[in-house]
């Protein structure tokens, strides 16, 4: 005989209990899944931070000591430039910017990347002994007073390559754009008080900022180490330093009286940022006065020289004739300061 049929709640009601059954399970793991992934999120939470932590007092630590090295080299010159004010002005703002955006919890990968590009361009100026560059050099570089025949006078820097004086400066500072020269041109070599030698024009670039001076009443007077005659000298990221006479008069060493002028030379240091056939870019400092201050590689080899700048950069975009094209423009005798 057939099995008597069911009555149709029991089924009704056995279903709906398999049915809940199931829905209890998944929600059982739903709710175990969902205590899993918050305590992984709470740990990669708290590794993450952890990390960001580690990641900024390594940042913060580097830094420091970079600023300490470079500090170190720039004191051993005497001189002061303000490009270590502004590197490290630079520090320090990343460093409150970085301590600000880690306490507010937000990404600090942007400013990371910006703190280890200003440590790279930081570690780079620290590599070079400028103590060295500038003790080899210094007293082979001039200060310019140039009066034109208007009289109007004005002045700027060179340096010497021979010993009985042939200075290298930039065309503009000795002719004006219409081709009028100096009726004189007073040369004070570097570190000496109202020791003034006149020189003359001997030649004028036609294709570069260059210009070739000789002294009047020749002598024995120091000389740069050399000129880098190749054309790779100043390379992109290299190191350089600028001797120089920036804003002239009022920051050479001048005390009152133009006879008792002792020009006491200023270092700027940079690296070469862009490299041209014509030109040399490079991230230093430089203002009126500037023009025709040599700039040395890590050997104290001159590598430019320097002849103006972007006005919008206020100082901080430096534009160079390279040396391999200075090389092609030297007189005859000056042929042994090449390297």
């Amino acid at each position: 005989a057939a099995p008597a049929r069911r009555p149709t709640e029991v089924r009704i009601a056995e279903a709906v209990q398999q049915q809940t059954g199931r829905l209890k399970q998944m929600v059982l793991a739903l709710g175990a899944l969902i205590l899993v992934a918050g305590a992984a999120g709470i740990w990669y939470t708290q590794r993450s931070a952890a990390e960001t932590r580690a990641q900024l007092a390594a940042l913060l630590s580097a830094n420091d000591s970079l600023a300490r090295s470079l500090e170190q080299r720039l004191a051993q010159t005497g001189l002061a430039d303000s490009a270590l004010s502004a590197a490290r002005a630079e520090s320090e703002r990343l460093e409150a910017a970085l301590r600000a955006r880690q306490a507010s919890g937000g990404d600090i990968a942007e400013l990371s990347a910006e703190m280890r590009a200003a440590q790279a361009r930081t570690a780079t100026l620290a590599r070079m002994d400028y103590a060295a560059v500038t003790a080899a050099n210094r007293a082979a570089i001039v200060f310019l007073v140039v009066e034109m025949p208007d009289s109007s006078r004005s002045s700027g820097t060179g340096f010497n390559i021979h010993p009985s004086g042939l200075i290298v400066t930039n065309r503009h500072v000795v002719q004006t754009p219409g081709g009028v020269r100096p009726q004189r041109i007073a040369v004070a070599f570097d570190g000496t008080r109202g020791e003034w030698l006149e020189a003359v024009v001997e030649s004028v670039s036609t294709t570069d900022e260059l210009a070739f001076l000789r002294l009047v009443r020749r002598g024995v007077h120091p000389v740069v180490s050399g000129i880098a005659r190749d054309a790779g000298a100043g390379a992109l990221g290299e190191p350089v330093a600028v001797l120089g006479y920036p804003l002239g008069t009022s920051l050479v060493g001048m005390g009152g009286d133009i006879n008792r002028l002792r020009p006491v030379a200023t270092l700027g240091f940079g690296t070469v940022s862009k490299v041209l056939d014509e030109t040399l870019q490079l991230d230093a400092f430089a203002a009126q006065g500037s023009s025709g201050s040599p700039v040395f590689d890590a050997r104290g080899l001159v590598i430019g020289v320097v002849y103006g700048g972007a006005p919008e950069s206020n100082g901080r975009i430096v534009y160079a004739v390279p040396s391999a094209r200075l090389a092609r423009q030297l007189p005859t005798d000056a042929a042994a300061a090449l390297r």
